[in-house]
């Protein structure tokens, strides 16, 4: 709700009231018969229900009569007062728009036009180092989009972004770190940021204010939060089966989740349709108590989560708050949605019914099955197992906590192995890190090579990084003015410990992220195929250099061996190019042929009888 005066609740509330509106575009304010009409639109819901974590631009549709010429790009804020015997109203904003398109036709102006949040599809570039609190990230999206944080937004400060991703929007990074307390987002009728938090005290809309206000009869309830958090569709969840409030969010944490079950746990509204006179004071997820000319009658108590305001010399409003419908067909006939549940009947994989050998159920989860019973696999949260006749092979034993395999595991040649993590196999330790003294490996395919576990905190790391077509000696100094990040996979998705010991990490979200220092990396020597030759011949470069980033071969040697010689090449710190060539026909100095020395006694331009000369021919 925007604060304003009693004398102005005390107006708006009267069936007489009488009111004034300006637009002020670019710092000129039209007032009286120039604003012909306009029209605000604010939603907060999406695919008519509701949901937290929404970013909607409010959306100004407004008819002026000018002359004037309107510059690109305007800012367009309009106003609204009320009259009465005891004096005028203050002037409240209706909020800060920009100029989307426009039409112009016998002087008057016919705008479309959006507030600041449209801007916020556009990629999140963000400069500081992560991770970072949500709040640091807010206050970003603020200065970026040149907004002002309401002073009523409060953020939780232990709230983090554990890491930096240019695949998400400011809209998304909104979106995330409003649903993350429980919240959506919208500016309010002043131009600041805020969010929408969906408590307070009931507003009270009398008869007199409006035409219809039709309800449903079904109440919604939230009884159930789910969170998808991944690509994979993974989810946390918390509550019982009911109306679950479902959303997307990459950096939720059971903390957050906890949180907003807390808030939203039996968090219950009545669907409604309001044609109404509208109190221009009231917001977006401000809630309303709607009373029935029926005073016996209990009143009506929800949200407005979606607002259609309209002004034609006169003020309306058209506000709802939407659930999602069913239907059910009255006529006896198969058509083409039923055709398709019955084909879904006869191929849709269901509960113990086994389908290509693959059955799912509750008791057993996952259970693929040869078609002749001799073996089986069962994939469940408490049981893994590969059974051949009968006997599990491989499985889960929950008693000790480990993994068991019962059979032959044969390797050419295992050495010396040292255990890190307890999973027992025939007597053999697997670990998360494998040591051995000697190993004969008969065919081994990376995608990436490491000598050095980042992990260790090396103050100094000399290591070789081995990926694709390059070999890359490299220096890492650890930068301690820098704070630390989260570690991450070669996906640059953020990894976790699996508990307070550390002992294995993934990708599944912990309360114990993966932590490691920033190095200053440079890279030794290089050696690779140079892709921008004919034949794609091996190239090695040798030293850090003194260039940069346009020069990066100043203070660099390199190597390299073509069809017509091998080349040795140093190029200085000014770019002069030093190099030696050896070939089928001697050797290239600079350029410079030296391929046959002769000694002679005789100096041809005047010296000592007797010294040796010699001269390159």
């Amino acid at each position: 709700m925007y604060q304003v005066s009693d004398l102005f609740k005390q107006y708006a509330g009267q069936s007489d009231r009488t009111m004034d509106v300006k637009v002020n575009i670019q710092g000129t304010d039209y007032t009286g018969s120039s604003v012909i009409e306009f029209e605000i639109e604010d939603s907060a819901v999406l695919d008519e229900a509701f949901a937290i974590g929404t970013v909607i631009p409010s959306k100004l549709s407004l008819s002026i009569l000018t002359s004037d010429d309107i510059v690109s790009n305007a800012v367009i804020k309009p106003y609204i007062m009320f009259k009465g015997s005891n004096g005028n109203t203050e002037w409240i904003p209706l909020g800060e728009y920009y100029i989307d398109s426009r039409k112009y036709l016998n002087k008057v102006y016919s705008f479309t036009c959006y507030d600041k949040l449209i801007l916020a599809e556009q990629s999140f570039k963000s400069s500081l180092i992560y991770p970072k609190t949500m709040k640091n990230v807010l206050e970003e999206i603020c200065t970026q989009l040149g907004l002002t944080l309401d002073d009523g937004t409060l953020i939780d400060g232990s709230y983090m972004i554990p890491y930096k991703s240019d695949e998400y929007t400011i809209r998304d990074m909104l979106s995330y770190i409003a649903s993350a307390h429980g919240c959506s987002c919208r500016l309010k009728k002043d131009g600041k940021i805020s969010f929408i938090t969906f408590t307070g005290t009931s507003t009270d809309i009398e008869p007199n204010l409006y035409t219809t206000a039709v309800k449903s009869e079904v109440q919604q309830c939230i009884t159930k939060i789910s969170v998808t958090y991944n690509s994979d569709s993974e989810v946390l969840e918390k509550g019982s089966e009911g109306l679950a409030l479902s959303f997307f969010n990459p950096f939720i944490t059971q903390t957050m989740l906890d949180n907003i079950y807390a808030k939203f746990n039996g968090f219950t509204y009545l669907p409604y349709e309001m044609n109404w006179r509208s109190l221009p004071y009231l917001e977006i997820g401000d809630r309303i108590n709607i009373k029935y000319v029926d005073t016996q009658s209990s009143s009506l108590v929800s949200y407005i989560f979606t607002n259609k305001l309209s002004y034609k010399g006169g003020l309306w409003a058209i506000s709802t708050a939407p659930a999602k419908s069913t239907q059910k067909s009255e006529f006896n006939y198969e058509g083409s949605l039923t055709k398709q549940v019955a084909t879904l009947n006869k191929t849709t994989i269901k509960e113990d019914m086994p389908y290509y050998g693959v059955s799912i159920g509750r008791e057993n989860g996952i259970k693929v099955s040869k078609s002749d019973g001799s073996s089986e696999v069962t994939l469940n949260s408490d049981k893994i197992a590969f059974s051949v006749g009968g006997q599990d092979k491989l499985y889960f034993d929950p008693v000790i906590g480990k993994y068991v395999f019962d059979g032959d595991l044969s390797a050419t040649t295992i050495e010396a192995i040292k255990a890190n993590i307890d999973i027992v196999v025939s007597n053999t330790i697997i670990t998360q890190n494998l040591y051995s003294g000697m190993g004969n490996i008969a065919r081994l395919t990376v995608d990436k090579l490491l000598t050095v576990n980042i992990l260790d905190g090396l103050d100094t790391m000399n290591y070789v990084d081995i990926q694709g077509e390059y070999i890359r000696f490299m220096k890492g100094i650890k930068n301690t003015s820098l704070p630390q990040v989260q570690y991450t996979d070669n996906n640059r998705v953020p990894l976790y410990w699996n508990d307070s010991m550390k002992t294995l990490m993934s990708t599944t979200i912990t309360a114990y992220p993966v932590m490691v220092y920033q190095y200053d990396y440079s890279e030794r020597m290089k050696i690779f195929f140079d892709t921008t030759t004919a034949t794609y011949y091996p190239k090695m470069i040798w030293g850090e250099g003194v260039g940069d980033l346009l020069h990066p071969e100043y203070g660099r040697g390199f190597m390299y061996k073509d069809e017509t010689g091998m080349s040795i090449e140093y190029i200085t710190s000014t770019g002069a190019n030093l190099s030696l060539k050896l070939g089928e026909d001697g050797a290239m100095i600079n350029g410079s042929p030296y391929h046959k020395i002769t000694f002679g006694t005789a100096d041809p331009t005047g010296g000592v009888d007797g010294d040796i000369y010699f001269k390159v021919v």
